[in-house]
């Protein structure tokens, strides 16, 4: 026994077994002597307890002790029962075996329960914890030399969950470590038996309180993480090596978040595998390894020493810059709005996924010291600003390039082919609706010059390829009501207002609409020769919205209000010919202004587009025929062939500065017919079909119908 109190004196599990063995000698202490047993059952007085050499204690549910020592053997077995100390660790044992079930320890003064392993035998102490709970005023569990497993069980020490210093921290199946420190890691300090340090948190959560999750002091250790495994830090630190200490930190299918700081003098490297997650910096870490379907995601500006890619990922938080001292393998960087920087040596195949922004890219993506690595653009053409950017290395480096098309010309990006379409789709639906209401002073002369009240509806769809090679297709669907009187034979004037909605279509996925009201003026002239003029003053208010898709999936919005006027001019003559036939020769002119305007996109993109003037011309022929039916009911049908074309005109957009000419032929040959008919007294009904092609506009259909009631 004197040889066992000397060597016990040299760790501070001594000074409780010391005091214990002291004690039971003296009263209030149970002691079994070398391989006896005792059963501890509900009722029995609560004592001390102190295990000899191979000696063997179980305490049966309902059952309760004092603190419990022992020594050389001994082994502890509880199961549904207490144990408790309000001085001492309420568990020490050296060389001797401790099984927990449904139990719980507890000490309000000192650990909670302390394992050792002397260096002159074959015997690893080892605990076994299910379901149960220890909890120490100063640390939950301390294992020196020793081996602890637990499974659904939780551990807490006010100043630490537990201390390892030597030996196996196993955790399983929701187990939960905690206190001020989550778990303090360092070396023996009397026991000659020096077990490496090992962690495994499987499924289960470490949790530093006050503190960081994990420290590590002048030792080594290896930690795995696996299986939804969590460290966490109030401080926000999940591990910390410090005073010359080495981590090896593996997670696998876990996500972590927290910062890893290490102190000069000190290392650490860490594998990511498996799915497994890491969000923080990383304070001087030397070497960081990512496996397949695993990531590392940055919270700021992040410096790591020797990267290593093999199938995983990094995502550099937006506008920060990921420095490495060397980098290796394959994977993929995702760049949001940030850079790379490798110091030195790079080698390996990458790619990047770089987020879209409406502003203009600035400096490069990429910058590497030396290697032969290689960095390409994962999902194509980036959106940048007004155009869309392509990667190139430059020496060193790789920066993004606006892209160029079959035609020389740069391509722009999916915001800015969004705004462009929307500045050049006012044109045809002004044209629409200029249309809609010339149309009435045809259909007044056709039905022998009444006047009345009228509304008109239609649907017209085209098909565009613009000037900056942007394409897109436009449905323009609305209304016109409207009233007009005979001032004379020769004069007739109106009134009229309306809507128009148009649809714009763009490729992958963007949009626009637009709506327009409109007021107009209108008027007429003609003369029993057939020779007429007509004329409409329009006004309008465009008001639209931009919803574009850029090549990353965001979306891009924005607002679009402008004002606008025009003035549709027509002169012809219609010829009469035998048997109700008639032909129409004519000419128009058109001009309208749009005001500009200058907005911001949802994305930073700025765009400004000048004041537009629209001059269009066209050239062409109508004709037709008034058949009277047996009942007495008169058709009357007609066709029209024209061929317009612009005339002159300006159509300025810019882009972030990008000055852009947005004017193009919207020349196209226009075919039509059409038929009108009194159904009813006073009462006419006309429905007209139209269709044209051209260079750069189509219309692949034109459906309006028309009612009115004569006075």
């Amino acid at each position: 026994m004197t040889g066992s109190l000397i060597l016990l004196r040299r760790h501070p599990l001594a000074a409780t077994l010391t005091f214990t063995l002291g004690a039971s000698l003296a009263a209030n202490a149970a002691d079994l002597g070398p391989g006896e047993f005792a059963l501890v059952s509900p009722g029995d007085p609560v004592e001390d307890w102190h295990l000899g050499s191979g000696a063997r204690l179980d305490v049966r549910p309902g059952a309760e002790t004092g603190r419990i020592t022992g020594f050389d053997g001994g082994q502890v077995n509880v199961e549904g029962a207490k144990v408790s100390s309000t001085d001492r660790a309420a568990i020490s044992i050296v060389d001797g075996a401790v099984n927990l079930t449904n139990a719980t320890v507890v000490s309000t003064g000192s650990i909670g329960m302390a394992l050792g392993t002397l260096g002159d035998d074959t015997l690893t102490s080892t605990a076994i914890l299910s379901g149960s709970s220890v909890r120490g005023a100063t640390t939950g569990v301390e294992l020196d030399s020793a081996d602890l497993h637990a499974r659904s069980s939780r551990i807490h020490g006010d100043r630490a969950g537990v201390v390892l210093k030597g030996g196996t921290l196993a955790l399983h199946e929701g187990t939960v470590v905690s206190g001020g420190v989550g778990l303090e890691v360092g070396t023996p300090e009397f026991w000659q038996k020096d077990l490496p340090n090992e962690v495994v948190v499987q499924a289960s959560l470490i949790e530093g309180l006050q503190g960081s999750a994990v420290v590590v002091r002048d030792a080594q250790v290896d930690i795995r993480v696996a299986d939804g495994g969590q460290l966490k830090g109030a401080n926000g630190v999940l591990l910390e090596v410090i005073e010359g200490g080495e981590a090896s930190l593996h997670v696998s299918d876990s996500r972590l978040e927290g910062d890893i700081r290490v102190e000069q003098g000190a290392s650490a490297d860490i594998t990511l595998d498996n799915a497994a997650q890491l969000r923080g910096q990383l304070h001087n870490v030397q070497q960081l390894q990512i496996g397949a379907q695993s990531r590392w995601e940055t919270v700021a500006d992040a410096q790591v020493g020797a990267l290593d890619l093999r199938q995983g990922s990094v995502v550099v938080q937006s506008g920060s810059i990921l420095r490495a001292e060397t980098l290796q393998g394959e994977g993929t960087f995702w760049l949001d709005h940030g850079r790379l920087q490798i110091d030195s040596q790079a080698s390996g195949s990458f790619a990047l996924h770089l987020a879209s922004s409406g502003h203009e890219p600035q400096g490069p993506v990429v910058g590497i010291g030396s290697g032969d690595a290689t960095f390409d653009l994962a999902s194509g053409p980036v959106d940048a600003g007004a155009f869309a950017h392509e990667l190139v290395r430059e020496g060193d480096q790789w920066s993004l390039r606006p892209q160029v098309d079959m035609r020389g010309k740069a391509r722009l990006s999916n915001a800015g082919e969004t705004a462009m379409a929307f500045d050049s789709s006012l044109e045809a639906a002004s044209q629409v609706e200029s249309r809609w209401v010339v149309g009435r002073l045809e259909k007044m002369r056709t039905n022998g010059g009444s006047a009345g009240l009228w509304m008109h509806t239609g649907t017209t769809g085209f098909d565009v390829d613009s000037a900056v090679g942007t394409r897109y297709t436009q449905r323009v669907g609305g209304f016109a009501l409207g009233a007009d009187t005979l001032l004379d034979d020769t004069w007739r004037v109106g009134a009229a207002v309306g809507l128009s909605h148009s649809a714009i279509g763009l490729q992958r996925g963007s949009s626009a609409t637009l709506n327009s009201y409109f007021s107009a003026l209108y008027a007429g002239w003609g003369d029993n020769s057939g020779y007429y003029a007509d004329a409409a003053l329009k006004l309008n208010l465009f008001d639209g919205t931009l919803d574009a898709r850029a090549h990353d999936g965001r979306k891009v919005s924005g607002n679009r209000r402008q004002g606008g006027y025009g003035l549709t001019l027509e002169t012809g003559r219609r010829l009469s010919l035998d048997q109700g036939w008639y032909v129409q020769p004519f000419i128009q002119l058109s001009a309208a202004i749009v005001q500009g305007q200058r907005s911001s996109l949802s994305n930073g993109l700025e765009v400004e587009s000048s004041n537009q003037h629209l001059n269009m011309g066209a050239l062409g022929i109508k004709g037709g025929r008034v058949i009277v039916l047996n009942n007495g009911l008169e058709l009357s049908t007609h066709g029209r062939i024209a061929v317009m074309d612009n005339l002159g005109g300006t159509r300025r957009v810019s882009l972030n500065g990008h000055e852009l000419d947005n004017r193009f032929s919207s020349g196209r040959t226009e075919m039509a017919l059409g038929v009108s008919s009194e159904v009813l007294s006073g009462w006419t009904i006309s429905t007209e079909v139209e269709a044209a092609r051209g260079r750069n506009v189509d219309q692949r259909y034109g459906i309006n119908l028309g009612l009115s009631h004569s006075f």
